[in-house]
């Protein structure tokens, strides 16, 4: 025999048949054009503060503006190259003159001559070529360059300014490789009398401590076992003569010259141990 159900077991049973899970949200559009997502089967209604999911968002006209700008400016920029790529001045090519050894003022003109206006100047020391000339460019002579490529203008300061060493108590030989080490040319080496060993420098021209540009030739005194056993006869030779071969020789020489000689011959020589005393008119 069959029982009737009532209405609340109808009900009762359907909600048992629909699992949980499967619950969608449903989707509210209000006048704003936005989503407000809520549960079916819940009472709980969106504020303000809950955010919102916008349909279709319009742009903003600064940044279409901005946009337009920025799109000009790139159509400009291509027409530019290609005018400047397929007959502007990009497309000359210019012959780098040879102008070492030229004043830089020159140089600048003879390059603007050649269609190179973009010339820049680097100095640095140089013992050969004189202060204020040009030594070479970069690029360097006959280059080819286009457009408003720079050419580098190298330009002599002259010789360096060094400090001169010591040399003095050196032997010869060190001497030598120091003078030259340094910077500088060996000049004259002369002989001199001392108690010192044989070859030791005694006495340097420049001296040690100044400064002197370089490639300077520097004198040498030596020392020397024994004096020349005679000293040569002078007088009648130039004082600047007289004073060669006698230094050559190992001796140290003094000239005395009276105020108002002109002859520079000498006429008188005497010997004060390893020092030659010259008079000169």
């Amino acid at each position: 025999m069959t029982e009737p159900i009532s209405s609340s077991g109808v009900r009762d049973a359907a909600t048992r048949a629909i699992p949980a899970a499967g619950i969608l949200p449903t989707y509210d559009l209000d006048a704003t054009q936005t989503v407000a997502i809520t549960t079916a089967g819940s009472t709980a209604h969106r504020t303000p503060e809950q955010p919102r999911v916008t349909l279709n968002p319009q742009p903003k006209p600064l940044h279409l503006a901005i946009g337009a700008v920025v799109f000009v400016l790139l159509l400009a920029l291509a027409a530019f190259l290609g005018w400047w790529l397929a007959s502007g001045p990009g497309t000359t090519a210019n012959t780098v003159p040879d102008v070492s050894g030229v004043p830089v003022a020159n140089a600048e003109r003879t390059l603007s001559a050649a269609g190179i206006s973009n010339v820049g100047v680097h100095t640095m020391t140089n013992a050969q070529i004189p202060a204020g000339s040009v030594i070479s460019t970069d690029p360097g002579e006959s280059a080819q360059v286009r457009g408003i490529k720079q050419v580098v203008l190298l330009v002599s300061e002259g010789p360096a300014q060094l400090d001169v060493p010591l040399f003095e108590g050196m032997s010869l030989d060190e001497a030598r490789n120091a003078v030259t080490q340094a910077g500088f040319s060996l000049g004259g080496v002369q002989t001199q009398f001392s108690d010192q060993p044989e070859g030791t420098v005694l006495l340097q021209v420049p001296a040690a401590g100044t400064k002197a540009e370089e490639g300077t030739a520097v004198d040498l005194n030596v020392a020397a076992d024994s004096p020349p056993e005679q000293v040569p006869n002078v007088v009648g030779q130039s004082v600047d003569s007289a004073r060669q071969s006698l230094e050559e020789l190992g001796f140290t020489v003094e000239v005395n010259q009276p105020v108002g000689s002109t002859l520079d011959r000498v006429v008188h020589q005497r010997e004060d141990g390893n020092t030659v005393i010259l008079t000169v008119l």
